[in-house]
């Protein structure tokens, strides 16, 4: 409490400079985070359908150290069946980093490589992370590392659940791993774009890998597909059922 009439008069002229500063910092921390916007009208904006110069696609193609894609035009991954496929080329001494990536720590998805390993991670809404990782090394030379989504069953809006589904890794089309989950994002990974062979707004789980963390071997291209055409093999639906038991 102050009691100097004086030293009141001066507190309250350094206000407003104070309040401006903290109100700058504070957007500039939102910002880095991924929070904004903040406005509860912008979820419907998002959602509207808008025109497009191009004819609707079921392919999409993308290539290493381009700019990053506006969510808005970047595909459409919610609560349906889509592959996501990289043709690399990985050194004899090995690589990793991203693949593809949309999103942020608050929603999104990475495939990527690390520790010889393919991954592949959902982060739900940022309130749980689903992850699978392949049960074999990333062998190395040209190599196919692919993710399908397959949906069991379909989205609960009211309840903020989308689809739940099988996540399923390849590696040159033999299955290496497979997850089961109760939900995913239903909606929007938000205002964060998506980027090919490094994250370029932020990781979906910094516990996990730290943006930008570019790809160290060689993207040829990747191709994200919404056709709904997924691998079909006995060896998945076994493991799948094994999973279950």
């Amino acid at each position: 409490m102050v009691d100097d009439p004086a030293e009141t008069k001066n507190l309250a002229a350094e206000m407003p400079d104070k309040v401006q500063e903290m109100a700058q910092r504070w957007y500039a921390e939102a910002g880095k985070y991924g929070v904004l916007p903040l406005a509860s009208a912008e979820l419907a904006r998002m959602n509207v359908p808008r025109p497009t110069v191009s004819r609707p696609r079921k392919q999409y193609t993308y290539y290493p150290g381009g700019a990053p894609i506006a969510f808005a035009a970047a595909p459409r991954l919610y609560n349906r069946p889509h592959s996501i496929t990289a043709d690399v080329v990985i050194p004899a001494d090995g690589a990793q980093g991203i693949l593809m990536t949309h999103g942020s720590r608050n929603a999104g998805y990475a495939l990527f490589v690390k520790d010889g390993r393919l991954h592949f991670i959902h982060n739900y809404v940022g309130l749980e992370k689903f992850e699978v990782v392949s049960s074999e090394p990333v062998p190395t030379g040209d190599v196919s590392l692919r993710y399908e989504f397959e949906p069991t069953g379909d989205p609960q809006f009211r309840e903020g659940k989308g689809s739940p589904g099988r996540f399923q890794l390849y590696i040159n089309d033999h299955l290496v791993g497979n997850l089961e989950v109760p939900y995913t994002v239903p909606m929007t990974f938000g205002v964060l774009g998506a980027s090919c062979g490094y994250a370029a707004f932020d990781s979906v789980n910094p516990e996990v890998y730290e943006a930008p963390f570019r790809f160290t071997g060689e993207i040829k291209q990747v191709v994200i597909d919404v056709s709904g055409e997924l691998l079909q093999d006995d060896e998945a639906e076994l493991k799948r059922l094994m999973t279950q038991q």
